[in-house]
C-alpha cells in the first residue's frame, strides 16, 4: 500500500500549527483567547485537527504511452482516441499528456460529488524588449477551450488534461515579425466536503489555524485571485 505524507505543509507550517493547536486548543492551560478562542471549543478544535491530518496530496505527472493505452475506454467516452497524436487532435479535443492526482488521506469519506475543483490553463506571452535578448510579460489569459477529463481512483480523483508545450512563437509587432516566448501554467483550486449529517459538513481545507472564518454559501466559489482563500487549496504548476 502506498504511503501518503501527513500533509503538504512545510516544516515551519507544521510546527506552527502543532504549537498553536496544543497551546490554545481544548488541552491548553492558558490559551490566547483573543487570537485562538475558537480552538478552545472542542468541536472547532477537532475539525481543525482532522483537517490538518486530512490535507489532500496533489501530484502532477506526465502520461506515458502505456498510460494512454490503459485509458483508451475513458478517452473513447470523451471522443478521444489514444492512437491519435496530440498534434492531429482538434483544439477542443487535445489528447491528455498530463495527470493531476488528488489523493485524500481518508478517501472513504468522500464521494465523487464531494470533490469541488476547478482547473485552469493560463497562457503567458512575453515580448522582446528592444534589440537585446530581454523579454517582458505582455499578456496572461485563460485558455477558453481547455477541457480536462476526470477519473475516479481508489485514493481520490485523477484529472487528465493536455498541457501545451511552450516555446518561441512568431508574432507581428509593429509590422515586424519577432519571436515571442509562450509559457503555459496550470492552476487548481480544490475543496473537499465530508457530509457528517443532513445539516452538518466538514470542509477541507479548513482555514489557517488563527482564522475564525465560518463556512458559508459564498465559499462554494473558487477565487483564483486569492491564493489564500479560506476553505480552498490552491496549487499551480509551470
Amino acid at each position: 500500500m502506498r504511503r501518503l505524507e501527513l500533509s503538504p505543509f512545510t516544516d515551519s507550517e507544521n510546527i506552527y500549527f502543532q504549537v498553536a493547536w496544543v497551546c490554545n486548543g481544548p488541552l491548553g492551560l492558558e490559551p490566547n483567547k483573543s487570537l485562538y478562542g475558537h480552538l478552545h471549543q472542542p468541536n472547532e478544535a477537532y475539525y481543525r485537527l482532522v483537517s490538518y491530518l486530512n490535507q489532500p496530496q496533489l501530484e502532477l505527472t506526465q502520461l506515458s504511452d502505456h498510460d494512454l493505452s490503459q485509458l483508451k475506454p475513458l478517452l473513447a467516452q470523451q471522443g478521444l482516441s489514444a492512437n491519435t497524436s496530440a498534434y492531429q487532435s482538434t483544439s477542443l479535443n487535445q489528447l491528455p499528456n498530463r495527470r493531476i492526482s488528488v489523493k485524500a488521506h481518508f478517501p472513504n469519506w468522500f464521494k465523487p460529488n464531494d470533490y469541488r475543483l476547478q482547473v485552469r490553463l493560463i497562457k503567458e506571452t512575453k515580448l522582446p524588449l528592444g534589440h537585446k535578448s530581454q523579454y517582458i510579460p505582455a499578456t496572461r489569459e485563460e485558455v477558453a477551450n481547455f477541457i480536462p477529463v476526470y477519473q475516479e481512483t481508489a485514493l481520490g480523483l485523477d484529472i487528465l488534461l493536455h498541457k501545451p508545450v511552450g516555446g518561441l512563437e512568431k508574432q507581428r509587432i509593429n509590422g515586424v515579425k519577432k519571436d515571442a516566448i509562450i509559457n503555459y501554467q496550470l492552476q487548481l483550486k480544490l475543496q473537499l466536503i465530508a457530509q457528517k449529517s443532513n445539516d452538518d459538513a466538514w470542509v477541507f481545507s479548513a482555514p489557517k489555524v488563527e482564522d475564525t472564518s465560518v463556512f458559508s454559501n459564498a465559499d462554494y466559489t473558487p477565487n483564483f485571485g486569492n491564493q489564500e482563500q479560506a476553505f480552498w487549496l490552491y496549487k499551480k504548476w509551470a
